[in-house]
């Protein structure tokens, strides 16, 4: 009976010790999610969607329009880099505002209206005040290079590098009574998909609230995948960016979205660059045109509008086109940097 009731104290104890190891064994209940933290955008984010190859598209060359600009612009190294409309003045992104006293230059939109259609000489570009908040001091600042308006707001993009790689910033600004201001403190960092020297981020859209932001290269043999980087107005926080169509040679800048969702870019090629840039297409002479976009369908694709190609100068000598707006109605304004000089050009709409 003692060897019983000893067993079955044995059975019980050995029952409360194996409850307490399956207790000992359930695992512990998941942790909390943390919330999502704002990342800086990458130079090669992981897409669901492939960009789409350029389509085959209607072509029409047409003949620029084209006139030099008065004094202090008159000059190669105003190195124009950006066109924009705020209200009906044309504003003029010299490429390094500290070289006029740190100020931007406007045209009235009635001049350049009567350039377009009569070839009238332009009048002398009015200058703006440009504060930068210390931008210019930037490690690397390689300039201002495209500009977007929404209103009295302004978005602009910088180029500059650290050491051998390129970089590229976001900043936002607003024009004052007194001129044009900038937030030093909304600066937002844009990585180039490719890292080629003296090559960043070119152009800026503004749709529905959101920028998409344009690298300069995107040839299929030097960026298989292309992408629009996005952020959110008025904030510049990062968003995901879009797949778009591959284009051969340097995108330097973009018009405004017209009433269809349209913009235009500036495609173009100096043959010296072909061998960085390992274009597909034509390569032995300039290549000047303007290609039809839009943002759809979560990418950038092709607009369904002819491709203006502009025709060529006579003595071969390639012009590097760097701002473009729309004319609407009419057509385009265009501006070089540096190269051959310092122009104005007014392109035509296709027939």
């Amino acid at each position: 009976m003692a060897a019983r009731k000893g067993f079955l104290l044995l059975v019980a104890a050995l029952g409360i010790l194996l409850a307490g190891c399956v207790r000992g064994m359930t695992p512990p209940p998941p942790p909390a999610i943390a919330a999502p933290t704002a990342s800086p955008p990458t130079a090669t984010p992981t897409m669901a969607v492939s960009p789409t190859p350029v389509p085959t598209a209607e072509v029409v060359t047409v003949e620029p329009r084209i006139t030099t600009l008065a004094a202090p612009l008159d000059r190669r190294e105003a190195e124009l880099s950006g066109l924009a409309w705020h209200g009906d003045d044309l504003v003029l992104l010299p490429q390094y505002p500290t070289r006029f006293g740190d100020r931007l230059f406007t045209l009235p939109r009635e001049a350049v209206e009567a350039f377009a259609a009569t070839g009238a000489a332009l009048p002398d570009p009015d200058p703006v005040p440009f504060d930068d908040g210390g931008l210019h001091t930037l490690r690397g600042f390689e300039g201002f290079e495209a500009i977007a308006f929404d209103g009295d707001d302004l978005y602009l993009t910088i180029e500059a590098h650290k050491g051998e790689t390129m970089l590229g910033y976001l900043v936002r600004g607003h024009w004052e009574e007194e001129g044009i201001v900038l937030d030093a403190d909304s600066l937002a960092t844009v990585l180039p998909q490719v890292n080629l020297e003296n090559m960043s981020e070119e152009a800026l859209v503004l749709v529905e609230g959101t920028l998409f932001v344009f690298d300069e290269a995107n040839g299929p043999a030097i960026n298989p995948a292309p992408l629009a980087q996005r952020f959110a107005v008025p904030t510049l926080a990062a968003l995901d960016p879009w797949p778009m169509l591959p284009l051969d040679y340097r995108v330097t800048d973009a018009t405004a979205i017209d009433d269809e969702g349209c913009f235009w870019v500036i495609d173009y090629l100096w043959p010296g660059d072909a061998e960085k840039l390992k274009p597909a297409g034509p390569s032995d002479r300039p290549i000047e045109r303007l290609v039809p976009l839009r943002a759809a369908d979560e990418r950038i694709e092709r607009c369904p509008a002819p491709t203006l190609a502009l025709v060529t100068a006579e003595d071969g000598k390639a012009r590097n086109w760097e701002g473009a707006v729309r004319l609407p109605g009419e057509g385009f304004v265009l501006v070089t940097d540096t190269y051959p000089q310092t122009l104005l050009a007014f392109v035509p709409d296709a027939p």
